[in-house]
């Protein structure tokens, strides 16, 4: 979890279950942002709605969910025999998921709204520094 973000109550007794298969590796919850109050923030929400209802619903159907580093429950025994959550990209999640996937493991997206508070970039210099963030590690 980011630090400004709250696990609404039954996140574990629902994710858990998909443990239950040896070879998932980890379950990925969508963040929803609180206090959005400038339309950078609601834009900002606005725009990652077809990423988690379309894109990441897609990918969880061919095995390929992305780990987006808030809200992601890892089995930790999978995460080490990777060498743990890889540290040489900004975007560490989406390249750690990369490496579990190539490792053989499963992923799953589960998009329900168990986690709540996180805080959108409130300006236009925020809004452009998360992007270009996101954007380089990915395309890195």
């Amino acid at each position: 979890m980011d630090a400004d973000q709250r696990l609404l109550p039954g996140v574990f007794e629902h994710v858990m279950q998909f443990f239950d298969d040896p070879r998932v590796a980890f379950v990925q919850v969508p963040q929803y942002y609180s206090g959005l109050d400038t339309a950078i923030a609601l834009s900002a929400w606005i725009q990652q709605i077809p990423f988690l209802r379309v894109i990441m619903r897609g990918r969880h159907m061919r095995n390929s969910a992305f780990s987006l580093g808030s809200s992601t429950i890892y089995r930790v025994r999978h995460l080490l025999s990777i060498g743990g959550l890889y540290e040489g990209s900004v975007t560490e999640d989406i390249y750690t998921s990369v490496m579990l996937h190539e490792g053989g493991f499963r992923s799953v997206y589960v998009d329900l709204p168990f986690v709540w508070g996180g805080e959108a970039p409130k300006d236009l210099p925020s809004y452009i520094t998360q992007q270009s963030r996101w954007s380089l590690g990915t395309f890195n």
